[in-house]
């Protein structure tokens, strides 16, 4: 990957083929911080089920403390993480393969926090089943 100092680009570059290779770059980073974000996700997971059943689980705080996050908003990840995996797998695998990022992956999970785990997945099938069916031809 091939990292371009902003500050030497010209406008004539941009407008050349400059700005077709920097939107690449964009997508390629995005793409590889959706994928980041899946990965974070199944650790965060990972994280919190090594301390199920302790008396003292301070995940949240462990995490909070690790990556200077506030303990409310740990807290709002490893729910996430953990209802993404059990709830919405092919929705984590969308997020790590860049076809979604992390912000859909949450919205789709907003929008079936009232169904059941089976409900949730039903809706899910029926979001990537329509995506597919809408993909243009190769």
């Amino acid at each position: 990957m091939t990292i371009i100092r902003l500050d030497t680009i010209t406008r004539a570059e941009v407008a050349d083929h400059q700005g077709r290779e920097l939107l690449a770059e964009i997508t390629h980073c995005e793409k590889v911080i959706a994928a980041a974000h899946a990965h974070q996700t199944r650790a965060l997971a990972a994280f919190t089920a090594l301390q199920e059943g302790e008396l003292n689980n301070f995940a949240p705080e462990e995490i909070a403390a690790a990556l200077r996050w506030t303990r409310n908003w740990a807290a709002t990840r490893i729910e996430d993480a953990t209802l993404l995996l059990r709830r919405l797998p092919a929705t984590v695998a969308a997020l790590e393969d860049g076809t979604i990022d992390y912000y859909k992956a949450t919205l789709i999970l907003g929008g079936t926090t009232s169904l059941t785990d089976d409900q949730a997945r039903h809706v899910e099938q029926t979001i990537w089943r329509g995506r597919a069916s809408r993909a243009p031809a190769p």
